[in-house]
């Protein structure tokens, strides 16, 4: 449970809000200016208790992956629309739904951001309207640019880290149908202490003689993926945008990646990286519970499904299947969306990339 900050005015105007919270940032510290911005969303109304509360959640064990999978049955995305809602005629249209020209227009008048400087570029926090879990927010960048997944994202993911260490910082991909989402502006997911299932996997393959300290392999998991650790987020940088930029090259504008940043306990940092494709999609028998694209979230290992409808015959069997079968339908999913049929041959890749950093 996220401690309640000192009391903000929910009133306060967002020109007078950020001037308020470049103190609280400057005396406590980012994640001081998160906690005070959620609960002030929840006190405007942007946020409402039950947007978290009436989801379903279920958690499967896995004797084969050794972790928990998760499923969640998200009713607070089912009205929700990747465009923009244009309101007013009167108003300049906005380019985006998490463009910065959407602080107070019509629909957005109780959401408040945060402004701050990360890694020498002016970015944002704002609260997301469909929560997936409590203190979850979009990290936008400023200007209205497209997502790119780059040496940058790395850099820029473990500059936010460092401000907030207690936060999980989440990245979709820059290529549709391998993971988007808002593919036309750069950003982030973060959550506070987000811990997903893929966090918890052992290594099917181990790499050897890593530079700079930096540990990891393959991991034994369905979708295929790459953890790495290291005391050094300098390191964790180098070897880590190697691997995604070998991947990226082996299908220039298809193959792309997720990635998951934390830090843990002891201060050591770990990487995730997803490798992703759009060949590779949910597979047609489970059409049925999950049409959209499969984002970050889901590729770490928890299922977020739309309530099945009350307009399908069916719909009492699709709510016995995800309560019943939810495991497989997330494994079966993450199988569907593997790009990589030998890892083996894979590391022997990866270890012939990374070899050339050590000399």
């Amino acid at each position: 449970m996220t401690p309640k900050p000192q009391l903000i005015e929910p009133s306060l105007s967002q020109k007078d809000l950020q001037i308020e919270l470049e103190r609280v940032h400057e005396a406590q510290g980012l994640e001081k200016v998160l906690d005070t911005v959620y609960h002030l969303s929840f006190g405007t109304g942007y946020l409402k208790p039950e947007l978290l509360e009436v989801n379903d959640r279920l958690s499967f064990f896995d004797c084969q992956d050794e972790i928990y999978y998760r499923v969640q049955v998200n009713r607070a995305r089912s009205g929700y629309s990747p465009k923009p809602v244009q309101t007013d005629s009167n108003l300049p249209p906005v380019k985006c739904n998490i463009c910065i020209e959407n602080v107070g227009r019509p629909g957005k008048e109780t959401m408040r951001i945060y402004e701050f400087q990360l890694n020498g570029r002016p970015y944002f926090l704002q609260p997301t309207p469909f929560p997936l879990y409590p203190c979850h927010f979009v990290l936008v960048l400023k200007q209205h640019s497209p997502m790119c997944i780059s040496r940058l994202s790395l850099e820029e993911g473990f500059a936010f880290l460092a401000k907030a260490p207690n936060y999980t910082v989440c990245s979709n991909s820059d290529v549709e149908w391998a993971g988007a989402s808002i593919l036309e502006h750069l950003h982030f997911q973060i959550f506070k202490g987000l811990s997903l299932p893929v966090m918890e996997c052992s290594y099917q393959f181990t790499f050897d003689n890593l530079p700079q300290g930096v540990t990891g392999g393959i991991l034994k998991y369905p979708l295929t993926s790459i953890r790495l650790n290291s005391d050094s987020k300098e390191a964790l940088i180098e070897v880590g945008y190697t691997i995604i930029k070998y991947w990226k090259s082996t299908d220039p504008g298809k193959a792309t990646v997720n990635f998951v940043l934390w830090q843990d306990s002891l201060k050591k940092h770990h990487l995730v990286i997803f490798l992703r494709h759009p060949d590779h999609r949910t597979p047609e028998s489970w059409l049925k519970i999950k049409t959209e694209g499969v984002g970050i979230i889901e590729a770490a290992g928890e299922g977020i499904f739309p309530v099945p409808s009350t307009a399908r015959p069916d719909e009492k069997e699709l709510w016995r299947e995800i309560r019943e079968n939810g495991k497989t339908i997330i494994k079966d999913i993450l199988a569907g969306l593997n790009p990589v049929e030998d890892r083996g041959k894979l590391m022997e890749s990866l270890e012939n990339e990374l070899s050339n950093m050590r000399r």
